[in-house]
């Protein structure tokens, strides 16, 4: 996947999380388009993760190195 030709789809996902403004452990909306996505591309996803029904986990392998990468984001009550 080159990340060049997916930039609009990026930028389209990072505008809707900006948009809903969900607050912390309530990022329904943002974690279902964020495993979608990724999904969509291949990756293999694991939902609820440590019983926190907005974590999960996507994995991809192609034999390369691996990476790991965390996304915390949340809105603040009020701002």
């Amino acid at each position: 996947m080159s990340i060049n030709k997916h930039q609009n789809t990026f930028e389209g996902v990072a505008l809707k999380i900006w948009d809903w403004a969900e607050v912390g452990y309530q990022e329904y909306k943002s974690s279902e388009l964020l495993q979608s996505e990724l999904a969509t591309h291949g990756f293999k996803i694991t939902k609820n993760v440590a019983n926190i029904p907005t974590a999960f986990i996507a994995e991809f392998s192609n034999g390369g190195p691996i990476i790991g990468i965390l996304g915390e984001y949340d809105a603040l009550p009020g701002l």
